[in-house]
């Protein structure tokens, strides 16, 4: 008997085709092996967390766009309350990778400034 696809897989799947992405182009973007995008599409395995996010960036949308169903599958009374969680969560690493951005710029011209004074 055949496996039914996870809900992640469905949707990865289905949102390649409507942005018009091979594996391999997508592989290429994500920096991972054509093999492991394979494997989700089919369903064989699902992205670690940082790869999730990298997904999430290269086609716009939500993290929750790929594990929505999943989290209020497995509690319809808790999804709402997870939900709100998973936004929260969202935004909080939007809001460090900013600042992790700047930090970087900022060591950037402290080492200007110090090459300038030697």
């Amino acid at each position: 008997m055949k496996k039914e696809k996870s809900f992640f897989s469905k949707q990865f799947k289905n949102i390649m085709f409507e942005k018009g992405f091979t594996q391999r182009e997508l592989a290429v973007k994500l920096g991972v092996g054509a093999e492991l995008v394979s494997r989700w599409v089919n369903g064989v395995r699902k992205p670690s967390i940082s790869s999730l996010r990298k997904i999430s960036k290269v086609f716009n949308v939500p993290i929750s766009y790929f594990i929505e169903n999943e989290i209020s599958d497995k509690s319809n009374k808790n999804s709402t309350e997870m939900k709100i969680k998973f936004s929260f969560l969202e935004e909080k690493i939007r809001r460090v990778e900013i600042e992790n951005s700047l930090l970087k710029k900022e060591i950037e011209l402290i080492k200007i400034k110090l090459s300038k004074k030697k």
